[in-house]
Formats: structure tokens, C-alpha cells, sequence
């Protein structure tokens, strides 16, 4: 990932310890990634980046209240198809957390 304003770049698997890569989706100033491994475990491990800040875990002046796993579950399955999509008439309430 590389952030051409700033002229850096991330590896985003060395930076989240996430392998075998199966989705991903930008929508919105955010990436979504779907990994099939964390740390070398299978499992289902959904993040979302910023795209203006990748490397802060709670960047709240560009919207981006979750951490970085949105989920992070460990398993023995080995995802196969995979698709990302993003539901537009879902109303984020910032009081129920």
C-alpha cells in the first residue's frame, strides 16, 4: 500500500501479520481486506484501513472509529470465494458501542 501524498508505502502483510490475501474493496477513503491467515493461523480476519491514515488504529478525523480488525476469527477452515460488498443504506449510531 502506498501513500503517494506522503510518499511512503506499508506492507500491509509484515504490518498486520495477515497472508494469503482473498478480497479487496476501497470504498469511501477506506480499504477493506479479507486474509485467510494471521500470524500464520487460518481464519477469517476482515480489516479496514484509511486511506489517509494507515498506520494509526483509531484515526477518528477521517471516520475511522473501528481498529484495524473489524473481524478476527481464528479457525481451521481455508477460505475459498470470497467477495467484499458494502451495504449504502446501513445508518452508523455512534451511541451503541
Amino acid at each position: 500500500m502506498i501513500n503517494i501524498e506522503k510518499n511512503i508505502s506499508i506492507d500491509v502483510d509484515d504490518l498486520f501479520g495477515v497472508d494469503d490475501f482473498k478480497a479487496l474493496l476501497y470504498d469511501e477513503g477506506f480499504f477493506y481486506l479479507i486474509a485467510n491467515k494471521r500470524n500464520s493461523k487460518l481464519g477469517f480476519y476482515l480489516l479496514k484501513i484509511c486511506e489517509k491514515e494507515p498506520f494509526t488504529d483509531n484515526s477518528y478525523k477521517y471516520g475511522c472509529k473501528e481498529r484495524f480488525f473489524l473481524i478476527s476469527w481464528e479457525n481451521k477452515l481455508d477460505i475459498g470465494d470470497v467477495n467484499i460488498h458494502v451495504r449504502e443504506d446501513c445508518q452508523w449510531n455512534d451511541t451503541e458501542q
